[in-house]
């Protein structure tokens, strides 16, 4: 599984975002998660990115959530551009 295995900043976020080519038919939602583990009081950035990894992988899942949320950062996994496999039909 590739990743994009990056930390932003919100302003970081915004102007990732604003640059960033969505196709012809642009994002004009978004589907919000949380996970169960890494708990808040675990989540220790890099390492819990890598270890959300080879869990992802390990369950054979191809891609897995586009964006962490955490309190050092914004983080990117898998493209936005790419259909995630945790939402479904709203992926796409």
């Amino acid at each position: 599984m590739d990743i994009i295995n990056e930390k932003l900043s919100l302003s970081g976020f915004k102007k990732y975002v604003s640059e960033y080519y969505f196709g012809s038919e642009p994002a004009d939602k978004l589907v919000i998660h949380h996970t169960w583990r890494p708990a808040k009081k675990h989540w220790k950035g890099q390492k819990s990115i890598d270890g959300l990894k080879k869990y992802y992988e390990k369950k054979g899942w191809s891609a897995g959530p586009h964006l962490f949320i955490a309190d050092d950062g914004i983080w990117l996994f898998t493209p936005m551009r790419n259909d995630g496999i945790h939402a479904k039909t709203l992926n796409h």
